[in-house]
C-alpha cells in the first residue's frame, strides 16, 4: 500500500514529432502531480521537461514549454511550503551533465532558472534522473548559471537501468537515494547501492 510516483521521461514520448503522452496517461497516471505534507512543511512538485522530438528517429528535446513554466510559476507563487522540492526527468546540461540534459539559455530555460532563484529559500532541492548514475550538483542563477553554490541537484538514474560505465559520475550503479525530512529541513541524501554488476548476457 506505498503510493509509486512515476516521472515522465524521454522513453513515454512516440517518435512521432508531437508530443504524445497518452499512453502514459493510461496505463501510469498523471503528467503532473503533488505531494503535500502538511505536518512536516513538505511539498513536491512534478515537472514535464520532455518536449516533443525533432522529428522520425532522433533524440528528444528536453527543455520547458511555455505551458510548463507557468505551471511551475502558479504552484511556487501558491504559498509554497518551507520543504518544496522540485521533480524532473531531464537534468540541466551544466558541469558533468552538460552533454545529457536540457539547453540552459533557451528563454523558458532562463524563466526556470529565475523562478527558482526567487524561491530558493523554499526550494531545497531539484531531482533529476536521465543519466543512469548518481551524481549531485549544487547550482544558482547567473549568467551562465553557475556551480557549486544554491539549489542541491541530486541526480538518480540508476535505478533498473544498466550504468554507463564510461560515465566519471559520483556511485555509477543501481541504486535509490533516501531523504529524512523535517519541519524544517530536508537532510542530504543518503544513497543505498546495490554493489553486484549486472548479470552479462
Amino acid at each position: 500500500h506505498i503510493p509509486v510516483f512515476v516521472l515522465v521521461g524521454n522513453h513515454d514520448e512516440l517518435p512521432t514529432g508531437v508530443s504524445n503522452l497518452e499512453n502514459f496517461r493510461a496505463v501510469i497516471g498523471r503528467v503532473h502531480f503533488l505531494i503535500n505534507v502538511p505536518q512536516f512543511n513538505f511539498r513536491i512538485i512534478a515537472l514535464n521537461n520532455i518536449i516533443h522530438p525533432r522529428g522520425p528517429n532522433t533524440h528528444a528535446e528536453y527543455g520547458f514549454t511555455t505551458g510548463e513554466i507557468a505551471y511551475l510559476r502558479a504552484q511556487l507563487n501558491n504559498n509554497i511550503p518551507q520543504n518544496t522540492v522540485v521533480a524532473m526527468h531531464a537534468p540541466p546540461a551544466v558541469g558533468r551533465w552538460s552533454t545529457h540534459g536540457f539547453p540552459v539559455d533557451t528563454a523558458t530555460s532562463k524563466e526556470y532558472f529565475d523562478l527558482l532563484a526567487r524561491h530558493s529559500n523554499r526550494v531545497k532541492k531539484v531531482l533529476v534522473s536521465h543519466i543512469h548514475a548518481y551524481d549531485e550538483e549544487f547550482m544558482r542563477k547567473n549568467n551562465p548559471v553557475l556551480l557549486g553554490r544554491g539549489i542541491d541537484y541530486v541526480l538518480s538514474g540508476g535505478a533498473g537501468a544498466p550504468i554507463r560505465e564510461q560515465e566519471r559520475y559520483i556511485w555509477n550503479g543501481f541504486h535509490y537515494v533516501e531523504f529524512s525530512v523535517t519541519k524544517n529541513r530536508i537532510s542530504s541524501p543518503d544513497l543505498w547501492r546495490v554493489f553486484a554488476p549486472p548479470v552479462q548476457r
